[in-house]
């Protein structure tokens, strides 16, 4: 993630925060999406990351971090949440979106299931 600025990033040394999957070697981590809102209504934008590979039946899985944010990084085993798929090979988390889909305020998570064609909406403000 790059923080704004005027002057164009050119590699990735000059992220200033990396979300990465340091336990698991083959992963699609953030591949197959990610999103912000402020899930836990808190008045901070949060971030998801998703690897729809995650699990040893590739089930999929999204992690969510709350903010505030500072420079650094962050690893899915410091994630505030998580939330994963339970049928094998759906390949669940393959894409996510967000907005405040039920009007309370809080934005809400919706997560696609590849082979389970559906899509999950999880309701914001506890995640």
């Amino acid at each position: 993630m790059y923080a704004g600025s005027s002057t164009r990033a050119t590699d990735s040394d000059a992220a200033s925060m990396t979300f990465s999957d340091s336990a698991n070697s083959y992963s699609y981590f953030h591949y197959a999406g990610t999103t912000a809102g402020d899930f836990n209504a808190d008045g901070d934008i949060d971030f998801v990351v998703t690897d729809y590979y995650y699990g040893n039946s590739n089930y999929g899985g999204a992690w969510i971090f709350n903010g505030p944010f500072s420079a650094g990084t962050y690893d899915v085993s410091t994630a505030d949440s998580n939330l994963e798929g339970t049928d094998t090979y759906d390949y669940w988390a393959r894409a996510v979106g967000a907005a405040d889909w039920n009007g309370d305020g809080a934005d809400d998570l919706a997560v696609g299931a590849m082979y389970d064609d559906a899509v999950y909406i999880f309701n914001g403000g506890g995640m």
